[in-house]
């Protein structure tokens, strides 16, 4: 059972809304993460906001219509975290503790990867699957760039859950690197970050529809 966490709380100020109601190409990125991940088959799919968190809330269930029984495997867990202001990690301790206790892998994705497709879901999930080690980390790799989102084998969730909400979440990926395994994937979508207005150009330029 794998999970995959969505970390979509931020006010995008650099680029004038929260970057979950950004339109690509006539789909939101919430909308588009939302629907990779259900195309990708992620058992459980959990989405945490926060700045406009009502509206994002009512955008998201407009927008996972097909998250019902009978049409989709995937549930669909919507998170409020309050104290987003303190910074992403506050997000992810409410996205992880949303999770079913019973995963045996999960995915982290900052909302800013919003290039990242279901075939780039599939290709985490096939690596895990084949090589399905308590200690593994599987994260995305194209021409020697690391990209979004990481999965992890459940033995981290403790380690992340121990966290303050004021330390970078990073802190548990770097003491575990020995244990990345990079999953080479066919363009550098993963890799890409938007932050700023330029990035918003270039995320609607190569977004596909």
């Amino acid at each position: 059972m794998i999970a995959h966490v969505v970390l979509a709380a931020g006010a995008g100020t650099r680029v004038g809304k929260p970057k979950a109601l950004i339109d690509l190409r006539g789909r939101s990125i919430l909308e588009r993460i939302l629907t990779a991940g259900r195309s990708a088959g992620v058992d459980h799919l959990v989405a945490v906001f926060g700045a406009k968190k009502d509206e994002i809330r009512a955008h998201a269930l407009g927008a996972s219509t097909e998250f019902v029984p009978g049409k989709s495997d995937t549930m669909l867990h919507l998170c409020d975290n309050d104290d987003w202001p303190t910074g992403q990690t506050s997000s992810l301790l409410v996205g992880l503790r949303a999770m079913p206790r019973n995963v045996e892998a999960f995915m982290i994705h900052p909302i800013d990867h919003c290039l990242v497709r279901d075939d780039h879901l599939v290709a985490l999930m096939n690596a895990w699957k084949a090589d399905p080690s308590p200690d593994r980390i599987f994260r995305p790799f194209h021409d020697g760039e690391w990209g979004h989102p990481v999965l992890f084998a459940a033995r981290y969730l403790k380690d992340f859950l121990s966290l303050d909400a004021n330390t970078p979440a990073h802190r548990v990926y770097r003491a575990n690197l020995p244990h990345v395994r990079p999953v080479e994937m066919p363009d550098d979508d993963c890799s890409f970050d938007l932050d700023t207005p330029d990035d918003l150009i270039a995320a609607r330029a190569r977004a596909r529809p």
